[in-house]
């Protein structure tokens, strides 16, 4: 008969134990991304669209950001959780600006 020993409980578990850490580490290091549709009162030129790109890149988690005059719109990318709408406020403020509505939805990575 075949005896089961310790060392091979330890064989057959050490496997499974790699994996489910793996699990874990690849779950908490998942970030998701966010796209964030922004409508904006008195988007009025390209020179603005332009200072709001530059001091919305210089925010920490932006991916990508685009703006549009027919639309009145401002499209962000980020890292989810990682802007705020106070944040967003503030700086449309300092160029005349004002939030007329925000959409936002998470995009699965």
């Amino acid at each position: 008969m075949y005896k089961y020993s310790t060392k091979n409980k330890f064989i057959f578990s050490f496997p499974l134990l790699l994996v489910f850490i793996l699990f874990i580490i690849l779950g908490i290091n998942k970030h998701n991304t966010a796209e964030v549709i922004i409508g904006v009162n008195n988007l009025n030129s390209h020179s603005v669209i332009e200072v709001l790109e530059e001091d919305f890149n210089n925010q920490p988690g932006i991916q990508f950001i685009d703006g549009s005059l027919s639309t009145n719109t401002i499209i962000l990318q980020v890292e989810d959780n990682d802007l705020e709408v106070a944040t967003i406020d503030e700086l449309l403020n300092n160029w005349g600006c004002s939030i007329k509505d925000i959409n936002y939805r998470i995009i699965n990575n």
